[in-house]
């Protein structure tokens, strides 16, 4: 056994335990969970990051509300600011974190969004104010004091929960076995031409100990940005990105023609005139939404064009209608559960 997984080893085991006695106290009654009087949809997941949950909401807010009040609460991760903040104009990145700016310049015509690590008071100071048809929690499934209405979980295609170790030796954030509090199963990332047999034979590891409805998903990539690809051929690319995962949005620039120089920073990162520095003598910049919320508000005429990426989930074996009636079903024809 190398040395690094022997020193990780006993610290992913405590982690671990840590985790499932967490759950046990809030499945025991011994820590309090509370059910908004709102429909909730929760999309989250059992990893750290790169699964697509952002993605994910954007199609919701696309294809799944219609008509109806919604609004959307996210923790703010890496904000400098604390407690409720509903997203305005005025506000960057700094102030409410990057995706949650970005859902708001997206969709601030159609829904409210809201910053605060306690989603039940985010809840809570929503409704006083407007009434809402349902809100959209996002990356919340260990926010258990939190009783959702519906629970859908994220797993991706390249690395699935099943297959995964708990922090640190891996990515896994909460024990496996909260399969169970999902109600249907996303695999993300998945390859556009995946197999009917294949994706059977992961529905059935993810069915193993806990029957769920699962579906599947690749990357697509928007006509918009697709229709810009032969402009960018024999141009002197770089590629700017803060994400948890940038390794299939790597590969698959490679594989559309693209080359580049490729600038990776940690996830949720936020940009410096430094880190634009390095931009001088390209001919263009590829770059992501969530990155752009970041960097335009840095960028300086003498840089060079930037080019969002942009990406939205395609539901695999044509079950998009299937998907978007089990979440407006989930939301709008039922009441909050009790409890």
């Amino acid at each position: 056994m190398p040395f690094i997984t022997r020193l990780l080893w006993p610290i992913s085991l405590v982690y671990q335990l840590v985790v499932f006695l967490r759950n046990v106290f809030y499945d025991w009654g011994w820590l309090k969970s509370f059910t908004p009087s709102v429909s909730t949809l929760v999309v989250g997941n059992l990893s750290v990051g790169g699964s697509g949950k952002t993605p994910m909401i954007e199609f919701i807010l696309r294809y799944c509300i219609a008509d109806h009040r919604v609004a959307v609460v996210s923790r703010g991760y890496k904000r400098k600011s604390k407690g409720f903040r509903r997203v305005s104009e005025s506000d960057t990145a700094l102030s409410v974190g990057d995706e949650p700016l970005q859902l708001y310049q997206q969709f601030k015509s159609q829904v409210a969004v809201a910053v605060d690590a306690d989603r039940l008071n985010a809840i809570e100071q929503l409704l006083n104010n407007e009434s809402l048809d349902a809100v959209i929690l996002d990356d919340a499934f260990q926010h258990r004091r939190l009783k959702a209405s519906l629970n859908l979980l994220l797993t991706t295609y390249q690395q699935p929960f099943y297959e995964d170790r708990y922090l640190p030796m891996g990515r896994l954030r909460d024990h496996k076995n909260q399969l169970k509090r999902a109600d249907f199963v996303l695999v993300t990332k998945c390859p556009e031409q995946l197999s009917r047999a294949e994706a059977e034979a992961i529905r059935a590891r993810i069915n193993r100990k806990c029957s769920k409805e699962v579906f599947f998903a690749c990357i697509r990539y928007s006509e918009r940005f697709l229709s810009q690809l032969p402009l960018l051929v024999n141009q002197r690319i770089a590629l700017l990105t803060g994400l948890a995962d940038a390794q299939q949005l790597k590969e698959d620039l490679l594989r559309l023609g693209l080359t580049f120089d490729f600038f990776e920073k940690p996830d949720h990162h936020h940009y410096t005139d430094s880190d634009l520095a390095v931009l001088k003598g390209y001919e263009c910049v590829l770059t992501t939404s969530k990155d752009e919320v970041k960097l335009a508000p840095l960028w300086k005429s003498h840089l060079p064009e930037r080019v969002i990426v942009e990406v939205e989930h395609q539901l695999l074996f044509d079950s998009h209608a299937q998907f978007v009636q089990r979440i407006e079903e989930g939301l709008f024809d039922r009441k909050p559960a009790e409890g």
